[in-house]
């Protein structure tokens, strides 16, 4: 996750995620997260130059898992 907030920019993750981990809004965002980079992943094609298909990797809280 990123955000860019309007006044100060690029706020890091190491700064908001805590705070949403402390909340439910973490599970939220983490099925955000999965859902758009599905999304994305199934519109990427595989090239002839590559051995095999693309792939994506989602990070999660560990709140998400519970």
């Amino acid at each position: 996750m990123r955000w860019l907030h309007p006044g100060r920019g690029m706020v890091p993750p190491n700064v908001f995620l805590p705070l949403a981990e402390q909340s439910d809004l973490i599970i939220a965002w983490g099925e955000f997260a999965l859902r758009e980079a599905l999304t994305a992943a199934v519109s990427w094609r595989p090239t002839m130059s590559r051995a095999r298909a693309p792939y994506v990797t989602v990070n999660f809280s560990a709140h998400q898992f519970h």
